[in-house]
């Protein structure tokens, strides 16, 4: 069950967004939901990550899948359902097409997203604005 989904296109190179998801420490910079973001090794599948969100919360993901330069997907179990966010950079016509994509998998998918839902679908727009004027930003220094 898709729980949130934005893509956002940008005068960017993928190169420029990568390197920002790849610095998890710089996450609360560009994602506001954020307070605290670290991981446990480099950036690579079977990392931990460990988010704080703003408010309280904690939560630590594992990096599941990725791509050096075009992708990657963490999980978490909340309430008994895998919650899978998949992270994407293509090229397009006007520099990256950068998409973010929130996904329930499991008996309670529809508990998550009734409780959760509607928070990552406001959230996603401004995160990813937010990462792409960060790139920007680094791109030219």
């Amino acid at each position: 069950m898709i729980l949130a989904k934005h893509s956002l296109e940008a005068t960017l190179s993928p190169e420029s967004v990568w390197n920002r998801w790849t610095d998890v420490a710089s996450w609360p910079e560009w994602d506001g939901t954020l307070e605290r973001a670290t991981i446990d090794g480099p950036f690579r599948v079977g990392a931990r990550l460990d988010l704080r969100k703003t408010g309280g919360a904690t939560f630590r993901p594992v990096i599941i899948q990725w791509e050096d330069g075009s992708g990657f997907t963490l999980e978490r179990i909340l309430l008994g359902t895998r919650i899978v966010t998949i992270h994407g950079l293509e090229p397009c016509p006007m520099g990256v097409r950068i998409t973010q994509r929130v996904e329930a998998r499991g008996w309670a998918s529809w508990v998550v997203a009734w409780i959760s839902g509607s928070r990552w679908r406001a959230s996603l727009p401004g995160s990813l604005r937010g990462l792409a004027r960060l790139a920007a930003n680094d791109s030219q220094k």
